[in-house]
C-alpha cells in the first residue's frame, strides 16, 4: 500500500511491480534505454560508469518480458541493419553469451511468477515456428494480456478493407474493435479485459503506432509514414563517415522497436528520436554541401 501511495504521486497506476515513475514496468524499460542513449553518448562527468551501471542494473532486474523482448528486438535490428558484420565478431558472441548467462540466472532465482509466465509465451512462440499460428492462437486463447499486445495490432491491420482503406479517424479503433472480436475472435470474450471492451467498460488501442496509423488515418499515410522511416535509414546509410553515425543508427533501431507495442501518438520520447535524427541528417549534409 506504501508503494501504491508512492506510485500514485507520479504515475496514473501502480502495477504492483518494478516501474519506477511509469505506468508499467515495460514502459520503464523503454524510458531507460531513452535515457540510456543520452548517457552513453553525451554524459561525461564522474558519474558516468555509475549511471551507466545503474542503467544496466535496472534493465536487468526489471522483470518486463516485453521490456527484455524490446532488448532484443532492438540488438537485433541494430545489427541486422547496420552492423551485420558482428555476428562474426568473437567479442559481440561472447558478450551475448555472457547476457544470456545472467537472464538465466535472473530467470532461475530472482523473476517472479507473472514474469516467468510471459516469458514462457515468448518461448514457446519462438520454438515452434512449423506450427506458429496454432501456437499464437493457444496462447491469445488463455491470455487476455497477450490477446490484446498480439491480437490488437492484427486486427488494426484486418480492419482496412471495413474503412476502404481511409482509416476510422483517430480514435475511432475502439469503435470497430468489438465488430471484430465478435465475428472473428469470439473466444477472447472469456477474458475479462476483452469482455469489458466490448460491452463498453473498457478501452481498445491498437497497441502499435504502426497499426494505429494503418487503421485510424488509413493506407496512404501508413505508406507515407513507412516511407518516411526508409528516407531516414537510406540517409544515415550514406553517414557512415560521420561522427555521429553510431547514434543515429542506434537512436534508429531503437525508434523501429519503440512503437512495436505502443500506440501513442504524442509519445514525445519517440518523435524526439526522429526530429534529433532528422535534423542532425540536414546538419550533415549541410556541412557536407558547404565543404
Amino acid at each position: 500500500s506504501l508503494a501504491d501511495q508512492i506510485t500514485s504521486l507520479f504515475s496514473y497506476r501502480w502495477a504492483g511491480r518494478m516501474q519506477m515513475v511509469s505506468g508499467e514496468p515495460s514502459w520503464m524499460v523503454r524510458n531507460l534505454l531513452f535515457l540510456g542513449v543520452f548517457i552513453y553518448f553525451f554524459y561525461f562527468g564522474k558519474y558516468r560508469r555509475i549511471a551507466i551501471g545503474i542503467l544496466l542494473f535496472f534493465l536487468f532486474i526489471s522483470g518486463s518480458t516485453y521490456g527484455y523482448l524490446t532488448i532484443f528486438l532492438f540488438i537485433f535490428c541494430y545489427v541486422m541493419l547496420f552492423r551485420s558484420s558482428l555476428i562474426f565478431n568473437l567479442r559481440f558472441i561472447f558478450g551475448s553469451i555472457l547476457i544470456a548467462i545472467i537472464f538465466l540466472i535472473l530467470k532461475n532465482n530472482f523473476l517472479d511468477g507473472y514474469t516467468l509466465n510471459k516469458l514462457d509465451i515468448v518461448y514457446r512462440i519462438f520454438t515452434n515456428f512449423d506450427s506458429l499460428t496454432l501456437t499464437i492462437m493457444e496462447i491469445v486463447k488463455s491470455d487476455g494480456s497477450a490477446f490484446q499486445r498480439i491480437m490488437n495490432p492484427i486486427i488494426g491491420f484486418m480492419s482496412g478493407e471495413s474503412t476502404n482503406y481511409l482509416g476510422t479517424g483517430i480514435d475511432g479503433y475502439r469503435y470497430i474493435y468489438p465488430y471484430y472480436i465478435e465475428n472473428y475472435f469470439p473466444f477472447a470474450m472469456e477474458t475479462n479485459l476483452v469482455s469489458e471492451i466490448v460491452s463498453g467498460e473498457g478501452y481498445a488501442t491498437p497497441k502499435s503506432l504502426y497499426s494505429k496509423i494503418y487503421a485510424e488515418l488509413g493506407l496512404i499515410p501508413f505508406l507515407l509514414f513507412l516511407s518516411f522511416l526508409i528516407y531516414l535509414y537510406r540517409k544515415i546509410r550514406k553517414l557512415s563517415y560521420s561522427k555521429h553515425y553510431l547514434f543515429l543508427s542506434i537512436t534508429y533501431s531503437l525508434s523501429l522497436v519503440y512503437i512495436l507495442n505502443a500506440d501513442s501518438i504524442i509519445n514525445l520520447n519517440y518523435f524526439l528520436y526522429l526530429v534529433l535524427i532528422a535534423l542532425i541528417i540536414k546538419h550533415e549534409n549541410r556541412v557536407l554541401n558547404a565543404s
